[in-house]
């Protein structure tokens, strides 16, 4: 059975039923998570006033954080209807002892529930993960031939051709 403290925390983030056997680093993942579901939905309103609208620099700022946020939320939202469907499926299997069809049913959906919640959890731990300063930034890149003849000059061929920018800097 849940402590109350994890129920306030499930109930925090928009969760409610009978989610047992999760771990306090689920948990805290799970409150990261509605915590940014909240920034999220107070970008959207944001982004909504004439205030913001007229500052263009703002705006950008706004509406930058509000689609990287879109990934994140979007993933936590599809997570919240899987742990939902487990739980109900859980419920089922506790419930029903007479009928054998409908407990098969519900182990069969809730096996391929939980392969979905695993795959979704590393989606989004990855998503999670800080970003680098430097991911926005571009960079040159310069190809050079090596020592060894023509066969180390065979990749550096054809790269200004195909590619208008490296014909630039060529």
């Amino acid at each position: 059975m849940r402590s109350e403290k994890n129920f306030t925390l499930m109930d925090k983030v928009g969760l409610t039923g009978p989610f047992t056997g999760w771990t306090l680093e689920d948990l805290t993942m799970m409150e990261k998570l509605g915590l940014i579901e909240n920034r999220y939905e107070k970008l959207a309103q944001e982004l909504g006033r004439s205030e913001v609208l007229a500052n263009q620099q703002e705006f950008q700022k706004l509406a930058r954080e509000f689609s990287e946020l879109g990934k994140i939320v979007n993933k936590f939202r599809q997570l919240k209807k899987i742990m939902k469907r487990i739980a109900e499926a859980k419920e089922i299997l506790k419930e029903e002892k007479e009928d054998r069809e409908l407990r098969d049913l519900a182990e069969l959906e809730l096996s391929e529930l939980q392969v979905q919640n695993e795959a979704l959890e590393r989606e989004i731990k990855l998503l999670l993960l800080p970003k680098d300063s430097n991911d926005e930034r571009d960079i040159f890149l310069e190809i050079r031939a090596g020592t060894g003849g023509e066969e180390a000059a065979l990749p550096t061929r054809g790269a200004p051709a195909q590619d208008p920018v490296a014909s630039l800097i060529a």
